[in-house]
């Protein structure tokens, strides 16, 4: 049997259950204007299409916010993506992107830490919010206070998490191709998948 660990809600719903993948996105903070986003809400009456609609406001952002892709940046935040893989905390990355303003994961907990994916996504912004601030001589919170999360149900949504994660770039047309893009990551178990894009 699933376990929920927890529900709450800030902004948005927010639910961790064990033994689950997680599909998670952490944007810039102001890259989704206060407005739009409210509007997105009392428009899009699934789960889904809200978050295809958010994405597609974070391909379309300013150029002020599209900055994640440029290196140096880059190659520090692909590393941090794979810090979450430590072994103390257990997170089995199976994909991640990072998109000019925004980043993908999909990952699942090996070590029954599933209920400390919120304290682990603080700890990993906390760290990269610094690394961005100091890369960009910026100040102040640099990443959105609220992550997107979605809990995989089944091994098909993951697939899927794992389709939509490293198809992004191409969606957004930065690349024509999925695997042309340099910032993406995916794990053994969806290698095939990868190459089948």
């Amino acid at each position: 049997m699933v376990e929920t660990i927890r529900f709450h809600r800030g902004r948005l719903p927010h639910w961790t259950v064990a033994e689950r993948a997680y599909f998670v996105t952490i944007c810039q903070k102001g890259c989704i204007p206060e407005e739009v986003l409210a509007e997105i809400k009392a428009r899009s009456h699934d789960e889904h299409s809200r978050f295809v609609s958010i994405d597609e406001v974070l391909h379309h952002c300013s150029e002020r916010f599209r900055v994640l892709h440029h290196p140096p940046l880059s190659e520090r935040l692909m590393a941090a993506v794979e810090w979450l893989e430590a072994d103390r905390r257990g997170w089995v990355l199976h994909a991640a992107c990072i998109m000019p303003t925004h980043i993908h994961i999909v990952m699942r907990n090996s070590a029954g830490r599933s209920g400390e994916l919120e304290r682990d996504l603080a700890s990993f912004k906390n760290y990269t919010a610094r690394i961005c601030n100091k890369e960009l001589r910026r100040k102040g919170r640099f990443w959105a206070k609220e992550s997107f999360d979605h809990w995989c149900r089944d091994e098909d949504s993951v697939r899927r998490a794992v389709s939509y994660t490293l198809r992004n770039p191409a969606r957004a047309h930065l690349v024509p191709n999925p695997t042309d893009w340099p910032l993406s990551i995916v794990g053994d178990q969806y290698a095939a998948l990868a190459g089948a894009l």
